[in-house]
């Protein structure tokens, strides 16, 4: 694709319910979609959608970015992500975004080929309100997810404790546990309070400090395995995960890390150390979902990702591509295509 012609947008999405996480609550989150056009006058769409308190990038950073990106990409030719690579750029989420147009039209144009995705994906336990967590959980359950995720990190883990409590009495004996801390432990903190959850069915506490050394230090100490996700920052930052820590889980959000590409190569490196990659959401439209997907599926192990988000927004058209069963989400090859089609149909308008 030779790029003759570029344009973007913004969009605020709106969330169905307060999205909340340790650190803030979010009603809405904004995107912004670029449009790579082609020597054919068609555009091709990606998305670019920063997460201002854990990636690297405020809305302001993208947006200045984007308005001087028409004279790096214009006359290029972007046929691969190879050639994406040349152009240099310094945001992880532009990034993502051009690589996400270009793939969008590799998909279209049959360079890629989809597979019938399975992908297993964790249910998320809203815990704002704990009255309402007997019914999500019987809901959950009737949903057969394997893996349930929690968001902790008070300041008071004697709360954390008692939702821990509350929840364990409605797993099945099959069912685990993710605790997402999103940093909010100190490191004595951490040793502490994991002294305390060695009874419950943790599969692993995810990004339970902020710091990297300490994470990894941590690892060595704790007897809960220890997840990764917020520290990760280059690339750099997860092969010395990889190659020297106990750190068995990274955490990767391919629009915060930087690409689909980038994302791929960490696979192949996790997985010839015995490392396990869980690609997960930040948040991302519908649209950018799909390409998550398609990462997943080139990941050999079975266990959940991240990727149960999609359909937290009100304000999303789209044909529900995402049928989930059992905690699993299908999509056939056909439907991928469809839907890819559909939602460029809607940015053409």
């Amino acid at each position: 694709m030779k790029v003759t012609g570029f344009k973007f947008f913004s969009k605020t999405l709106y969330f169905k319910n307060h999205f909340v996480s340790s650190k803030q609550t979010f009603d809405n989150r904004k995107i912004f979609i670029l449009a790579l056009k082609n020597e054919d006058g068609k555009y091709f769409y990606g998305e670019a959608a920063p997460l201002p308190g854990f990636g690297t990038e405020s809305y302001e950073d993208v947006e200045k970015y984007l308005n001087r990106l028409s004279e790096m990409i214009i006359g290029r030719n972007l046929l691969s992500f190879s050639d994406v690579n040349t152009l240099n750029l310094e945001s992880p989420t532009i990034h993502f975004a051009i690589e996400h147009a270009v793939f969008n039209n590799a998909v279209i144009e049959g360079n890629i080929q989809i597979p019938d995705i399975k992908i297993p994906v964790n249910a998320l336990l809203d815990i704002k309100d704990p009255g309402q967590m007997t019914e999500q959980l019987s809901k959950l359950n009737s949903e057969n997810f394997s893996v349930i995720k929690i968001k902790l990190g008070r300041k008071d883990f004697a709360e954390d404790l008692k939702i821990l409590e509350q929840v364990s009495r409605y797993l099945r004996s099959n069912q685990k546990l993710r605790l997402d801390i999103n940093g909010s432990w100190s490191f004595n903190k951490a040793l502490q309070n994991i002294k305390q959850l060695s009874g419950y069915p943790i599969e692993y506490i995810e990004q339970p400090v902020s710091s990297l050394t300490e994470l990894i230090k941590l690892a060595d100490a704790s007897p809960i395995p220890i997840a990764v996700d917020e520290s990760i920052k280059t690339f750099h930052d997860a092969e010395n995960i990889i190659n020297n820590s106990r750190i068995d889980f990274l955490i990767i959000k391919p629009m915060l890390f930087g690409g689909i590409n980038k994302t791929l190569q960490l696979v192949n490196l996790a997985e010839s150390n015995n490392k396990f990659v869980i690609i997960s959401s930040s948040l991302e439209s519908p649209f950018a979902h799909l390409p998550l997907f398609y990462i997943a599926s080139k990941i050999k192990h079975n266990l959940p990702h991240g990727l149960s988000t999609y359909n937290v927004f009100k304000n999303i058209n789209y044909i529900n591509v995402f049928n989930m069963q059992s905690g699993v989400v299908n999509i056939s090859s056909k439907e991928y295509i469809d839907t890819l089609k559909t939602f460029s149909a809607q940015y053409d308008e």
